[in-house]
C-alpha cells in the first residue's frame, strides 16, 4: 500500500481488517479506503472490500462451525457479510468462478429483489446470471440453499404467511428444508 502512495502522492490508502473470531477464522473482511488528496480535482473516497470466506469448500455449502452449528446459522453469517459489503459495486469470485460465486451473486440479487418487489423467481434469476457466467450455481445443493435462504428472508420480512389453513406450517416447512438439505449433504459428503 505504501507503494501506491510513493508513486502517487495524491492518493492515500487506509486498511481495516476484520474477522469473525480469531479462534474460528471463518472469514476475513479487508476494507481499503482510497482517498484522493488532489485539491484541484477532488474526488470522493472509494472503498474496496475483499471478503475471504474460509469455511466454504468448492462445490458445497458454507460449513457450520462453533455457535453457528447449523446451515441456517452459517447462512446468517453469509448474509451479514453481504450487508457489511454494502450497496457498492461488488466483485465476487471463487476458485472456478462458478459455484460459490453464483450462489453469492444470486443471493445478493434475490435479496434486493425481495426487498423491492416482495417476490423472487430464483430459477429465472439464476438463468439470467448464467447468461453472463455460464455454470453459475453448480449443483442442486447450492440451488436449494439459495431457495431456502430466500424463503427464510421472505418469512422474516413477513412476506410469507405464518399459517396455512389455520396451522403453523411455514416455519416448520422451512426448518424441514434446512434439515433435508443438511441430511442430503451429509449423505454425499459425510
Amino acid at each position: 500500500m505504501s507503494d501506491i502512495a510513493e508513486r502517487n502522492p495524491y492518493v492515500k490508502v487506509d486498511c481495516v481488517i476484520r474477522t469473525n473470531n480469531s479462534k474460528e477464522c471463518v472469514y476475513r473482511l479487508t476494507q481499503l479506503r482510497i482517498r484522493y488528496c488532489n485539491s484541484i480535482n477532488q474526488q470522493k473516497d472509494r472503498y474496496l472490500t475483499h471478503v475471504c470466506y474460509f469455511r466454504w469448500p468448492d462445490g458445497r455449502l458454507p460449513l457450520p462451525w462453533g455457535q453457528q452449528n447449523t446451515l441456517a446459522k452459517a447462512a446468517n453469517t453469509l448474509l451479514q457479510i453481504l450487508l457489511m459489503v454494502g450497496d457498492d459495486t461488488t466483485l465476487i469470485h471463487c476458485h472456478a468462478g462458478r459455484g460459490r460465486t453464483g450462489v453469492l451473486i444470486a443471493l445478493d440479487f434475490a435479496i434486493h429483489q425481495l426487498k423491492n418487489s416482495q417476490t423472487v423467481n430464483v430459477e429465472a434469476l439464476i438463468e439470467k446470471i448464467r447468461q453472463q457466467r455460464p455454470g453459475a450455481v453448480m449443483n442442486h445443493w447450492q440451488y436449494a440453499y439459495i431457495n431456502i435462504i430466500i424463503a427464510e428472508q421472505a418469512y422474516q420480512m413477513g412476506y410469507l404467511l405464518d399459517r396455512i389453513n389455520g396451522r403453523h406450517l411455514t416455519r416448520q416447512l422451512i426448518n424441514k428444508l434446512w434439515i433435508n438439505l443438511k441430511n442430503d449433504m451429509n449423505e454425499n459428503f459425510g
